[in-house]
């Protein structure tokens, strides 16, 4: 069985030729299982560091990303008709609902926009740190940044996004071969909102995604 995983998208600040690189690339692979690893959106406008404030309004990103979102599914189900669907959470699209506790804790019952990550035919994990278990496979989006980490602490072969680095790490654990697959983002590092390293041209940052199949755990990067 072979399973695809597109990285961080961070929609609309997505890397556009990598994403259609991506997209291409699943005709190769032929995936029975397309997974979204999280940080659909990024959610720039709802972030707590400092930023901009005139880059779009909060409603405009929405919208827009909503729309990169909407074409980005349709256009994976056209070329996979036939393969199942998940879409993970991941901390940035967390971004809007924490900042809206941050303001009316007591509306929490109240608030609810998960509407914005359900897609036809498209499975969705609501939760953050909810993991997807698949074939004793752990696809979850990530919360710790160095490669390794996550297998260690599941004992569990685990899929991951968040570092936006991607990469295979192996660990022996009682006669079994574990792994944890990082599949790197395809985001566009020279977008405002993604502008938070510590250097612009040189960065760990890796675009590609990830592939499990025969062959075993793949990071292919662009």
């Amino acid at each position: 069985m072979s399973i695809f995983i597109f990285g961080d998208l961070h929609f609309p600040f997505a890397s556009k030729p990598a994403v259609s690189w991506a997209l291409k690339s699943v005709k190769y692979h032929k995936p029975k299982i397309i997974i979204q690893i999280g940080d659909l959106y990024d959610m720039f406008s709802f972030a707590r560091f400092s930023k901009t404030r005139n880059l779009m309004t909060p409603k405009q990103e929405l919208e827009a990303g909503r729309k990169d979102a909407e074409e980005f599914w349709l256009e994976v189900k056209h070329i996979a008709p036939k393969a199942d669907y998940f879409q993970l959470k991941g901390n940035h699209d967390e971004r809007v609902f924490k900042r809206m506790l941050d303001q009316a804790p007591e509306f929490e019952s109240m608030l609810s926009i998960n509407h914005i990550w359900e897609f036809p035919k498209v499975r969705t994990i609501r939760q953050e740190r909810e993991e997807l278990i698949i074939d004793d496979i752990c696809f979850i989006h990530g919360y710790r940044t160095k490669l390794g980490d996550h297998v260690r602490f599941n004992h569990m072969s685990t899929v991951v996004g968040h570092s936006h680095t991607g990469g295979v790490h192996f660990m022996p654990l009682k006669g079994k071969t574990l792994w944890e697959l990082n599949v790197g983002f395809l985001g566009d590092r020279f977008t405002t909102p993604l502008s938070y390293t510590k250097q612009r041209q040189v960065t760990r940052w890796t675009l590609g995604y990830g592939v499990i199949d025969a062959c075993g755990p793949r990071f292919i990067p662009k």
